[in-house]
Formats: C-alpha cells, sequence, structure tokens
C-alpha cells in the first residue's frame, strides 16, 4: 500500500465537485434550445436495422473493430482489440476520429484488478493496489496510442473504465493509478443512475488530468433489461447528462495539444455523449434492448429529440476534413 495525499486531494476535489453542481444547475434551460456536445450511438449488427444513422441517432459513425469501416465519412473505432498493433488492420485511418478501448482492466482481461479495489458488497478498497496487475496492460495501451499517434496523428485514443474503476478512482483520489498521458478520452460504464452519481468520477479525473487537454466522454444507457427495467426510469436517468454535458462545455478552452486543430469538438471538457446501445444484445443470460428496437420508443423519442437540437453557437463542432485545412492554415501563420 502506498501512502497518498489525501487531504489536498479532496479540497481539490470538493472544490471542483461544487462547481460541477453549479454548472449543471445553470446549464439545464441552456440545454433545452441547443446543445454544445456531439452525441454517438454504439451500433449493433452493422450492416443492418440495428446501425445507427447520422442525423438520425447520431453526429458521427462508428464499428467494431476488425470490422468493415464504413465507406465513407469519419468514423470511430470501438472495442480495439489492444493485444494486437493497429498495423495489422486496414482502415483507411484518414478518416478514423478516434479508437476505444473497452474496459481493459476489466474481469474480461485481469479478474483481480476488481477484486483488488472493491470489497464483496461492492463498495471501493482504497488500500487496494492494483498497481502490479495493470502494469502489463498499461504497457500494451501504451504502445497501442504511440501506433496510433504515427497512423492517424489527428485521431483520439480513448479508453472506458468500468463502472467499479470509476468508483474507486473517485472515492479514493487516485485516478492516476489508471488514467495516463497516453489517454486523450476517458469515459466509465456505469447505467442505471443519474450523472450525479458519477460526478466523483469525473471531477476527479478533471482536477487530475495527467495532460492538459484530455477530455471526457459520457456513456449513458440508450437502453432497458427485458423484465428488469422500466424505460421511463432509463430515460430520466440518461436525460440527465445532456445539462451536465452542455454546462461543462460552456467554455472549450482546454489547450489544443499535441494533435492541433482536429475540427471535433477541440479543447471541450466533454468530447462526445456517447448512448449504449441502439441493437438489441444478450449478455449473460440477460437481453438488453436498445434504442432502435420498436418496444424502446420512449428512450429513442428523448435521444433523438435531444439530437436533433442544433448546436450552440461558438461551441466547437466536427468539421470535414476540407474545412479543417483553414483553421490550421490560419494557425501556421500565427505562429509564424
Amino acid at each position: 500500500m502506498r501512502v497518498r495525499a489525501r487531504k489536498s486531494f479532496l479540497a481539490t476535489q470538493l472544490g471542483l465537485t461544487a462547481t460541477l453542481i453549479l454548472l449543471a444547475a445553470s446549464g439545464e434551460s441552456f440545454g433545452q434550445s441547443t446543445r454544445s456536445f456531439q452525441m454517438g450511438m454504439w451500433p449493433g449488427t452493422c450492416p443492418g436495422p440495428q446501425c445507427p444513422a447520422v442525423g438520425v441517432d447520431t453526429d458521427i459513425v462508428s464499428f467494431g473493430d476488425k470490422d468493415p469501416q464504413p465507406s465513407s465519412g469519419r468514423s470511430i473505432v470501438l472495442t480495439l482489440d489492444f493485444n494486437t498493433s493497429l498495423s495489422t488492420r486496414n482502415y483507411d485511418w484518414s478518416r478514423v476520429v478516434a479508437v476505444e478501448v473497452d474496459e481493459p482492466y476489466g474481469p474480461q482481461d485481469d479478474p483481480r484488478i476488481d477484486s483488488i479495489i472493491k470489497y464483496p458488497d461492492g463498495s471501493p478498497a482504497c488500500q487496494g493496489d492494483p498497481t502490479p496487475y495493470i502494469a502489463p496492460i498499461d504497457a500494451l495501451l501504451a504502445q497501442r496510442a504511440a501506433e496510433l499517434r504515427t497512423l492517424a496523428p489527428k485521431a483520439r485514443f480513448w479508453v472506458n473504465f468500468t463502472s467499479d474503476e470509476a468508483n474507486w478512482m473517485g472515492t479514493c483520489g487516485a485516478p492516476q493509478e489508471f488514467n495516463r498521458s497516453y489517454i486523450d478520452v476517458v469515459s466509465a460504464d456505469w447505467y442505471y443512475a443519474d450523472v450525479s452519481v458519477l460526478r466523483p468520477f469525473y471531477s476527479v479525473v478533471a482536477a487530475n488530468r495527467p495532460k492538459p487537454d484530455q477530455q471526457l466522454a459520457l456513456i449513458p444507457g440508450t437502453f432497458y433489461r427485458n423484465g428488469q427495467d422500466d424505460p421511463a426510469t432509463q430515460v430520466t436517468h440518461f436525460q440527465t447528462y445532456f445539462p451536465f454535458a452542455n454546462s461543462m462545455n460552456q467554455s472549450c478552452n482546454l489547450p489544443l495539444g499535441p494533435r492541433g486543430v482536429t475540427g471535433s469538438f477541440d479543447r471541450c471538457p466533454v468530447w462526445i455523449v456517447f448512448g449504449w446501445l441502439s441493437g438489441d444484445v444478450q449478455i449473460n443470460g440477460k437481453g438488453y434492448v436498445g434504442e432502435l428496437d420498436p418496444n424502446s420508443g420512449a428512450i429513442r423519442s428523448a435521444w433523438r429529440n435531444e439530437l436533433s437540437l442544433p448546436l450552440a453557437a461558438g461551441l466547437g463542432h466536427q468539421l470535414t476534413p476540407a474545412q479543417i485545412i483553414v483553421p490550421i492554415v490560419n494557425q501556421l501563420l500565427l505562429n509564424n
């Protein structure tokens, strides 16, 4: 067990948490006529009826690693197999906006990590030290991130943590155990709750960024479980993410970082609000019903209502490759 500077961290966390709460409260009306964030949707079986359509369910398409890349436009690669080099893929890397690694420290890769950071009742075990088990996975992730910088210098390396890991980081004040400087975007899978439950995690990450240009992604649950969840309750939960993202992005003033201008919500604290999921899946014998299922009308309607809002003026927005040239040229002129 290592000693951590808890008092200074707690003071910082409490101050930032209070600021985020005030911002979220002030952002309620702000989010009703405009939105200040891009929206994405986790696809089902693609191509097919379970695939989100740009302009209907998502601002940007995504696809699973080693699945066919969409034939045109920019997209996000999901669930990267981080055990294999990116050079083994035949993607058009110039059209890849981000590469997401899904729960690399979760029980499917090393069950010892989650068992160290939580008690049997699920509460965080702050005295646990997962470092020895994090190290080999961390090394692989760093290698994949370095490869991405070579193949797609403008793309973001995105790591999504489990709810147990996020809870441990937020409660124990040790985000640096998992969060690294090679990570461009940080998020966590944490469903069945309002965004307020995740605020300690997002607060500690924002207050302790390993690099100043690191951004956040929010992943609300756009699904319900058969026989377990009320779709209306799920809507109530994920709608709290929208004013929170709006309030966080009222000032998009993070440094650009080494990527420079990418045209994809540069400098905004929240890079994307990314719903899980669009299609239907079976996980451990449980049926998850996504927003495109005919029975998910309430979820689908609430998501599309937010997506239909115009982007707030003056905030970062997604550009075409041709449009990116103008700010890049302007930046070069200013630098010289």
